[in-house]
């Protein structure tokens, strides 16, 4: 018997798209201790060959919300306000955004869920599990931050968006640094949540001891969804394989050749990142800037419509 985490129903479509009949789990939506709330949305999983991997994409839609930009549909106006604490921010840009998410290491793009329902009132949002996690196949190769970088380029090529707002946390927003670099064109707007790695923890026990630490800080809902990815979605070996990618990884050497316009989030008790190395890349960043979310580490499960306000805020500066 499958498990609830990885219950969805599908259906078969023409081509290589794969579409379910349901919305994420509610649970994924739901956290009144953090103010997030169940919002309806339509939820579209893809299977696409990208590059040579297999790939799982989840789109997400609200019912009635704005499509995204694409290059065959530019609509002109924002339109319609999101869930409540974001409905003041629609209306300022004269174009209406899409969004793609990047997850970390270990997990998927689950546990973007309550941020991505945010999202989606106000346009499309594309949830990517990178190679080897969450829904996507497992590989057997090696593969680098630059392979997964290229791997969301090509994915936001495929669908045909035009300059989308790049989200990436954690491992993410290291691959979402790199994209910004080798791949410019791509988005002139780019998301860092809790970007890793401050450089007095890298190093694998400093990494780890940061990490266990910061799980006693998270809420239970986003632990289970973490570990339930960590153990049985993406597996010990493929995670101490991308370990080192990570550890290795220097984001503040890139910092000043990223062009995007570039928002860093952390939390104000995250664990993993400090604020001092949070601030200090965003300062080194020629167009960016630093927001505090409430939370540790995994902020999109302890304030989703802070990020969320933040993410669509930073779609509409001028």
């Amino acid at each position: 018997m499958r498990s609830p985490l990885a219950r969805l129903t599908r259906v078969r479509r023409p081509g290589d798209v794969h579409r379910t009949e349901s919305s994420p789990p509610r649970w994924l939506l739901l956290s009144r201790r953090y103010g997030s709330r169940a919002i309806p949305v339509d939820h579209d999983l893809e299977r696409r060959t990208v590059l040579g991997f297999r790939v799982a994409i989840k789109v997400f839609r609200s019912p009635g919300a704005n499509a995204g930009r694409t290059r065959s549909s530019a609509p002109a106006g924002i339109g319609s306000a999101g869930p409540a604490g974001i409905s003041g921010i629609a209306g300022s840009r004269a174009r209406r955004p899409s969004f793609v998410l990047v997850h970390g290491i270990g997990v998927s793009s689950r546990y973007f869920h309550p941020v991505a329902a945010l999202l989606a009132e106000h346009g499309d949002v594309y949830a990517v599990d990178l190679p080897g996690y969450g829904e996507s196949p497992r590989v057997r190769r090696d593969v680098t931050l630059a392979d997964h970088a290229a791997v969301v380029a090509e994915v936001v090529r495929m669908h045909g968006l035009v300059d989308p707002v790049v989200v990436g946390h954690s491992m993410g927003s290291q691959i979402v640094a790199r994209l910004a670099v080798d791949h410019p064109e791509i988005a002139d707007r780019i998301v860092l949540i809790a970007p890793t790695l401050d450089p007095r923890k890298r190093g694998v026990v400093r990494a780890g001891l940061a990490l266990a630490h910061d799980t006693l800080r998270e809420p239970l809902l986003s632990n289970a969804v973490v570990l339930g990815d960590y153990f049985l979605r993406c597996g010990i070996r493929y995670y101490l394989r991308q370990l080192p990618h990570l550890i290795g990884d220097r984001v503040e050497e890139r910092a000043g050749r990223i062009r995007a316009r570039t928002l860093v989030i952390v939390g104000h008790r995250d664990a993993v990142v400090d604020r001092s190395f949070a601030r200090a890349l965003a300062a080194a960043i020629p167009r960016g800037s630093l927001r505090v979310a409430n939370g540790p580490h995994v902020v999109m499960f302890t304030d989703p419509v802070g990020v969320a306000r933040a993410v669509v805020e930073h779609a509409r500066v001028g």
